[in-house]
């Protein structure tokens, strides 16, 4: 069973996902001690509580995999886009983690916003220190809603692998929240 670090795990969602895709965690990295709280709860585990810019990732080395959903802020259209500026960025860590965890691959999930102009010699910068860890690194906007989850949700996967890799193909089942409460049947007392 592959092995993956996760960091920026908040509440659970590309824990479960990572689960589902056959995964178990040598540890989850969250410092809001209510989000490690909900990991927890639903059988997650071992979490650490704590920044991930604080976490020495050496003990993990050899992982299959280091993932994480780095804060958004940075880069979202709703924030200040102070992009790299902003001390809530965490792609430094990011970097950091793959070097000390050397894994297979790893997944970074963020805004779309990642991929606008004004951030694309950041967004380089951290792809081109990426690559020269010896990673094959690839950019994907995706829409959640090609992958069956019932809303429209753009983000910005940035993966990163040492051999062949081939991205997620969307199930092409779109689903609207009104499919998921038909399949789901009246409400019961």
């Amino acid at each position: 069973m592959p092995v993956c670090v996760e960091l920026c795990a908040g509440m659970g969602g590309m824990a479960l996902g990572l689960a589902q895709a056959g995964y178990t965690h040598a540890l989850l990295v969250e410092r809001d001690a209510r989000a490690a709280a909900t990991l927890e709860a639903n059988g997650f585990g071992p979490v650490l509580v704590q920044d991930a810019a604080e976490v020495d990732f050496t003990p993990y080395r050899g992982v299959d995999l280091v993932a994480g959903g780095v804060p958004c802020q940075p880069f979202s259209h709703g924030g200040l886009a102070r992009g790299h500026e902003d001390e809530r960025n965490l792609f430094e860590h990011a970097v950091r983690a793959v070097r000390e965890c050397e894994p297979a691959a790893f997944l970074f999930e963020n805004v779309a916003g990642l991929l606008r102009p004004a951030f694309a010699p950041y967004l380089e910068s951290v792809t081109r220190r990426l690559g020269r860890l010896g990673y094959t690194v690839s950019t994907h906007l995706v829409d959640a809603a090609d992958f069956g989850l019932p809303q429209r949700r753009k983000r910005c996967l940035l993966i990163g692998t040492r051999g062949n890799y081939a991205p997620p193909s969307p199930c092409g089942q779109f689903r609207t929240v009104r499919d998921l409460f038909r399949e789901l049947g009246p409400p019961r007392a």
